[in-house]
């Protein structure tokens, strides 16, 4: 047996309260799965907390009142910075629901000098647009069918497309990422995968993780998509993520 090595980086993460999606903004609230669904993180959903919460590496949870500036959240991520850190992600929630404290707190981030990794559901790309040049990285989400997350669904999958061409446009390094479920269909991975070649962009297939009725697809199933991405893709474009904070037991 040969041994592997393995990169460590981390990422501090701002997470965004309020979710258009989740919201209704396509007819349904949120995909099937969402945390909020249990009130576990209503906060994901609803927008405009009473309070930010910090959790620092020794896991102190600290607490200030909404709102706070930008330069706030840039000076307590210079403070939270370690070697370590890869780049700041600015996650939700959706972060393109505010666009304009969002363009503000990445441009105070920048002149901080981190770099951004922005993760979205993608169905705001004239938002994404205007903060496309501060950007370095980004995870773009593709909503299969089996989410349940809009009612017109194909209308959002071509609103995360042009998302994506647009910050691949602006030389942002972004993959798009499917959670997929034991009721998705081969015919829309084709689709997707078919539709991001002509982007250049990059596929990583997550497999649900059991919640609220939903199934992650079988061994079987999972292979069938990754041969099907990769005929249109190419195999260095197709990768596979699970949810390892969950099997950690972290946040």
């Amino acid at each position: 047996m040969g041994g592997g090595r393995y990169r460590l980086k981390r990422r501090r993460i701002i997470r965004f309260s309020g979710c258009n999606i989740g919201l209704g903004a396509f007819g349904r609230r949120g995909c099937g799965w969402c945390d909020s669904k249990k009130r576990k993180t209503p906060h994901a959903i609803k927008p405009n907390p009473d309070y930010l919460k910090i959790v620092t590496p020794t896991n102190e949870n600290l607490r200030f009142v909404n709102p706070v500036e930008p330069s706030f959240i840039a000076e307590w991520a210079r403070r939270l910075y370690s070697p370590d850190t890869h780049a700041i992600s600015l996650t939700g929630g959706e972060p393109l629901f505010q666009p304009e404290f969002l363009a503000s707190t990445a441009e105070s981030l920048k002149n901080e000098g981190f770099k951004l990794y922005l993760e979205t559901n993608g169905s705001m790309p004239a938002h994404a647009a205007r903060i496309s040049h501060l950007l370095d990285y980004c995870c773009c989400d593709i909503k299969d069918e089996s989410a349940g997350a809009a009612e017109n669904w194909r209308k959002l999958v071509e609103l995360e497309l042009e998302t994506i061409k647009i910050l691949s446009d602006a030389g942002v390094a972004v993959f798009a990422k499917v959670v997929v479920t034991s009721n998705t269909k081969l015919e829309n991975v084709e689709w997707y995968s078919r539709e991001l070649s002509r982007i250049n962009c990059p596929i990583c297939i997550q497999p649900v993780t059991p919640k609220n009725g939903y199934l992650p697809p079988s061994f079987q199933q999972l292979c069938i998509f990754t041969e099907a991405a990769a005929r249109y893709l190419g195999s260095e474009n197709v990768s596979l993520s699970v949810q390892t904070h969950k099997f950690l037991g972290i946040l």
